[in-house]
């Protein structure tokens, strides 16, 4: 029988295993993965981080956050693809586990739920795609989750407002403001879904 601590790394393992396989078997996919990572190339080679350049012009088309991070990543490792994959592996993984601290606190009591979440997510079709590419969205879905898990804090106990505007506004910093959408749509909804019973009080939204 595995072991409970090593039962729940196996998703974020073949998470790892999906991204070498990626990197090693797979080329960059034009348009997008080769874009974005020439606009990074040249933040990278002139210093130039406030405003991101293609073929030396400014590109505003994208906000700079995903540039900023691998940027980072080249400026720790070397410029190289994997470092690249590195952030997306990251984002990835936090995707996971924060899908799972969403589970948990909508479903407090549903410990089984909780259990086939990383499964479920580590295992859809959308999330083996995207979580091998470079591009916004993993980092995006960040975000999202950590601004709803903030406003559901909020929701029950008046903190962590700040965090969410925090984790809403690096949202757009990655993909502009359509993070408000997918951040509005449950608040807007909130006092169709929210539990009475678990202490989701809808003054803290709306009073």
């Amino acid at each position: 029988m595995i072991p409970a601590h090593v039962e729940r790394l196996l998703p974020y393992l073949f998470l790892l295993a999906l991204t070498c396989i990626a990197v090693v078997f797979r080329p960059l996919l034009p348009v997008d993965e080769t874009r974005y990572l020439s606009v990074t190339w040249e933040m990278y080679l002139s210093g130039q981080i406030f405003v991101p350049t293609m073929n030396f012009a400014p590109y505003l088309q994208k906000p700079p956050l995903l540039f900023w991070l691998i940027d980072l990543a080249w400026d720790i490792f070397g410029a190289s693809r994997v470092a690249a994959m590195l952030v997306i592996f990251v984002a990835s993984s936090l995707v996971i586990w924060l899908t799972t601290r969403l589970t948990k606190t909508l479903f407090p009591r549903r410990d089984d739920i909780a259990s086939r979440i990383p499964w479920l997510v580590a295992g859809s079709t959308i999330f083996v795609i995207y979580s091998t590419l470079i591009l916004f969205d993993m980092l995006l879905t960040v975000f999202v989750l950590a601004a709803l898990l903030s406003l559901l804090a909020f929701a029950k106990n008046g903190r962590h407002a700040v965090l969410a505007g925090l984790f809403i506004g690096l949202g757009v910093l990655t993909k502009g403001p359509v993070v408000l959408i997918h951040v509005g749509a449950p608040i807007l909804l909130y006092p169709f879904w929210r539990d009475r019973q678990a202490g989701l009080a809808t003054p803290k939204f709306f009073g």
